[in-house]
């Protein structure tokens, strides 16, 4: 039984650390925060927002700006931090 016990404990910290390297989404504060938390892509930071901070941030919705030519999202990204 004590191994049973070690093998669930073992199975929710694996668990755990999967649940925290596959979040999509992170707050503002963590994703300005370096380095930037495990798993977050650097080259699309801005994606990990919800839609509700990323409105907040940007004043689009993400599909409007993904619509955007990439050197325009590089442009209004990089004042806000997330370039």
């Amino acid at each position: 039984n004590q191994l049973e016990g070690k093998k669930l404990n073992q199975k929710d910290s694996v668990i755990d650390v999967l649940n925290q390297l596959c979040r999509d989404q992170y707050s503002i504060e963590e994703l300005r925060t370096r380095p930037l938390p495990e798993g977050v892509d650097p080259s699309k930071i801005e994606s990990y927002l919800s839609e509700t901070d990323f409105q907040k941030q940007f004043h689009m919705s993400k599909d409007e700006f993904y619509a955007l030519p990439y050197w325009k999202q590089t442009n209004i990204k990089k004042p806000l931090g997330f370039f």
